[in-house]
């Protein structure tokens, strides 16, 4: 069969998928922040493929995380809370950056997104259990 994309593996290979997206969250949130900070393309790029890494290693365990974490019954609603929460972070958060940008400065809509990048962590940290129901 296919091969899973190397993020998923080792999301299910880890015994805690918080201990893996945790600090892939907190990647992400740092070094999406540092870009403003950028005074070359070259650096603004390297910092938006850290930024990218801690993204591309922590989305591939959202959804086993709501899995493992929600009782059998309950996993449909949660599936699709998870994918309408997406959904709505996606319209209202370009929606909401693309104002801050216009109305005061670009810098300010990105430390924006990594200030909620970083409660995501947060949250992550200090509310979503270690170990799931089924792992």
């Amino acid at each position: 069969g296919p091969s899973s994309p190397p993020a998923t593996t080792l999301s299910d290979a880890v015994a805690s998928r918080k201990a893996m997206m945790v600090p892939a969250l907190v990647v992400n949130a740092l070094f999406t922040g540092m870009q403003p900070l950028a005074s070359t393309a070259l650096e603004f790029g390297a910092l938006v493929a850290f930024a990218s890494a801690g993204s591309a290693v922590s989305m591939p365990s959202i959804s086993p995380l709501v899995l493992d974490s929600t009782s059998e019954e309950e996993r449909s609603k949660a599936l699709a809370m998870r994918q309408t929460v997406s959904d709505v972070g996606t319209l209202i958060g370009a929606s909401t950056m693309g104002m801050l940008a216009t109305s005061v400065d670009v810098q300010t809509a990105i430390q924006t997104v990594a200030a909620l990048q970083g409660a995501a962590a947060a949250f992550f940290a200090y509310r979503v259990p270690s170990a799931g129901l089924s792992k």
